[in-house]
């Protein structure tokens, strides 16, 4: 089976959220080949970081492991553990095109972050080699409490996005709400319920770890 879960938003300096996150990681190990995070692994994320979860990263070292960075953790960068560097991968699983993505370049309309994702990410990530530790935490949560008027579940990817991408399915998490269909399978968020898509021989179905 290959097993798919997306925005754990785990907070990096709670310990409870990397706990949960690290229980849900061994019931996957257990159940999957190959498991792919896609995306939002973390509320927010700077350089620095690492020092904060080294048990973690640990858990990530293991080969089974495929990271995404998201719109949340967008400055995750090489030599974080089982990160694959781009926005979107294809692959082909058991004779099906799959285009993996986080998703959020694959809503429609919502210009103004993708005004920010083309102009304020290159900047952000400049100045995330320069800043202070303590002021780069500060602006990480300015950052996620002013996201709040945008949530994903306000966004909508089309149907028709694996034709227009040239792929068979689309798999992506970004809208906090689960939907299936053979072009279009969306992962709820982990960090509402911790659920997985499992894609297998014989399909793809949702399921919960507890």
């Amino acid at each position: 089976m290959y097993a798919f879960i997306a925005d754990v938003h785990m907070r990096p300096h709670i310990a409870s959220d990397r706990e949960r996150f690290l229980s849900g990681l061994t019931c996957l190990k257990a159940l999957a080949e190959k498991i792919f995070i896609l995306g939002d692994l973390f509320e927010y994320w700077y350089t620095g970081l690492e020092a904060e979860v080294p048990d973690v990263i640990t858990a990530l070292t293991d080969p089974v492991i495929h990271i995404m960075s998201g719109n949340r953790d967008f400055l995750l960068a090489p030599p974080f553990p089982g990160l694959i560097v781009g926005e979107e991968l294809r692959m082909e699983i058991h004779g099906r095109r799959i285009l993996l993505s986080h998703g959020h370049m694959l809503t429609q309309g919502d210009m103004g972050f993708k005004c920010l994702h083309a102009v304020g990410w290159p900047l952000l990530r400049l100045l995330d080699k320069h800043m202070e530790p303590e002021f780069k935490r500060d602006l990480a949560e300015y950052l996620v409490r002013s996201s709040a008027v945008i949530r994903p579940p306000h966004g909508s990817i089309s149907r028709g996005v694996a034709r227009a991408k040239g792929v068979d399915t689309v798999i992506c998490g970004h809208l906090h709400r689960g939907f299936m269909s053979p072009e279009l399978m969306v992962v709820p968020a982990f960090a509402d319920a911790p659920v997985f898509l499992g894609l297998d021989r014989q399909g793809a179905a949702f399921y919960r770890l507890d």
